[in-house]
């Protein structure tokens, strides 16, 4: 009789044991639902932004792997928006508030970031070609570990001296500037041939 009972316990015991994991694994499979409805709406209002009167904070907004490209963020309030493996081709985020915005993994090929406030901002494994960060705050930006940085424009932005970031900036500008000086150059001499 005792088997009887001892059986009959571990079945109810597991019995128990499965639907609380069963439970717990609906009720994570729900939580997951709900943010991916939540990315796809801010999204949906990100694109529409500038459309729709540029009235609503886009503040903590999850744009994880959207494709922003081409769209006009000029001014949005983005502090704390999660850019991450977004695409970003001439996305224009002029005078944008992006303190602690994260644009990991993100592919940003033309984007204007020209006075924006990129404070703290996160490119770790990002590709960032042709941007214009002119006048921009780039003060605890962390730019190190981008995947690449190439041919950014950099005039007047406010960098945290002795950094990695400062350096990468200072190379961006160097860059940008040796490149003007030798279009100038073939600009002048042109000018002279045509003479």
């Amino acid at each position: 009789m005792s088997d009887l009972v001892l059986g009959w316990l571990l079945g109810l015991a597991s019995s128990l044991v499965t639907s609380l994991l069963l439970y717990w694994l609906e009720g994570k499979r729900e939580i997951r639902a709900e943010a991916q409805k939540q990315r796809r709406e801010d999204v949906r209002t990100a694109r529409n932004w500038a459309q729709d009167g540029r009235k609503i904070s886009l503040r903590g907004f999850d744009l994880t792997g959207a494709n922003l490209s081409g769209k006009d963020l000029a001014e949005a309030d983005l502090e704390d928006a999660s850019f991450n493996g977004a695409r970003m081709w001439a996305t224009n985020l002029r005078n944008a508030n992006l303190i602690g915005a994260s644009f990991q993994k993100a592919k940003l090929v033309g984007a204007i970031f020209t006075g924006a406030d990129l404070y703290a901002a996160d490119f770790t494994g990002a590709v960032i070609k042709k941007c214009d960060f002119s006048e921009a705050n780039l003060k605890g930006v962390n730019m190190q570990n981008a995947k690449e940085i190439r041919g950014c424009k950099c005039d007047l932005a406010e960098v945290d001296e002795n950094t990695e970031t400062a350096q990468i900036i200072k190379r961006q500008k160097l860059s940008w500037i040796t490149r003007m000086a030798i279009r100038e150059n073939s600009d002048a001499q042109a000018f002279q041939e045509d003479k």
